[in-house]
């Protein structure tokens, strides 16, 4: 996907008071940095964009993530979590307390804790 042409696309036929509700994720997570350090290959879905210069895929980090909706958005609240993909296989195996923690520390440390960042947010030049 082209993430900028999706942008312009959406704010072109929403109305001048739209308001955006959008997440993405956040590929520098603690889980994913410990898969890293461990060596253990982890099967993820493509991220959301494609740097169109070099036809490649980007994983994005919380930074580029906030940066790329504040070129278009007005931002009035970012929501920082985290969660297992399987949240129930992790919490039989008394792993449910680990996901508590990694999403109280969210909001405190984003940039390491938080799986997806989310935002609310008002088209960007547009005056109530």
């Amino acid at each position: 996907m082209y993430p900028h042409k999706v942008m312009r696309e959406l704010i072109r036929i929403a109305k001048p008071n739209a308001l955006f509700l959008i997440s993405l994720p956040n590929d520098y997570n603690i889980l994913m940095r410990i898969y890293y350090l461990f060596g253990v290959k982890k099967s993820t879905s493509p991220p959301f964009t494609i740097v169109e210069e070099h036809q490649h895929i980007h994983t994005l980090r919380k930074k580029d993530i906030l940066n790329f909706y504040n070129k278009y958005l007005n931002i009035e609240k970012i929501k920082y979590t985290f969660c297992f993909k399987n949240y129930n296989l992790w919490k039989k195996r008394g792993m449910g307390i680990l996901s508590f923690i990694f999403n109280f520390l969210s909001p405190i440390i984003p940039g390491l804790f938080a799986r997806t960042v989310g935002v609310v947010g008002t088209i960007k030049g547009v005056e109530e």
